[in-house]
């Protein structure tokens, strides 16, 4: 009877000296981390020269997890890597280092936000400037097919002004043919009638020459 009472006392000291039991976490939760897992990704991320914070240990975590309880067990490892640290300056360490990576975060989104808009306007300057050429190639090539039937109506007429050039050379080949042909009777023309003029005039010189032998004699008293 003792002895059981000696037992139960041990038993009921030894629990008294033990720390409570935490509770089991939820395992099924998709949200659901562990010590080991955030120790495994500190241990990662220094593999790779990456500081640890609470941001990149999230990452490295697939987006898992609470800021609280991962700076809950990132505190835990700190604490347990320097023993001899001032809680309360480890603590405050940790809460500018996630400042510090939220500021960081903040400040990449708002520089991707602002580059987004800049080329989104680069963007819209782009389109306008190519349906602006657009415009441009459809004017342009409007003048060009006005020029080609411009240039088709253009070699027709001087196909056109050729032909009646050519024929008008072969009228002028043949009015000046006529010409030589007329020139050459008058000139036959002119030396039949110098030949006929001298021969009269010849005719007529000797005429003259000739006694008036037809005429008749009147006699002398």
């Amino acid at each position: 009877m003792e002895q059981t009472s000696e037992t139960a006392a041990s038993g009921t000291g030894a629990a008294a000296g033990a720390a409570p039991a935490a509770a089991a976490p939820d395992s099924g939760n998709q949200n659901y981390i562990t010590r080991d897992m955030v120790k495994n990704a500190v241990s990662s991320l220094k593999l790779q020269n990456r500081k640890p914070t609470i941001a990149e240990i999230r990452k490295v975590l697939g987006n898992k997890g609470s800021y609280s309880t991962i700076s809950k067990w990132l505190n835990e490892l700190r604490k347990e890597a320097e023993p001899s640290a001032d809680p309360e300056k480890s603590e405050a360490a940790v809460i500018l280092a996630e400042s510090a990576s939220r500021t960081v975060q903040d400040l990449w989104e708002l520089a991707r936000g602002e580059m987004k808009k800049v080329y989104e306007k680069k963007i819209r300057d782009l389109n306008a400037e190519i349906a602006i050429l657009n415009e441009n190639r459809d004017e342009l090539c409007k003048e060009i097919d006005a020029l080609r039937e411009q240039s088709r109506l253009d070699g027709e007429l001087i196909k056109k002004n050729n032909l009646q050039l050519g024929e008008a050379r072969g009228t002028a080949d043949s009015v000046r043919r006529t010409n030589e042909q007329i020139m050459e009777m008058v000139k036959s023309i002119l030396n039949l009638n110098q030949r006929n003029v001298t021969a009269g005039f010849a005719d007529a010189l000797r005429d003259s020459d000739t006694p008036n032998s037809g005429l008749p004699e009147t006699g002398h008293s």
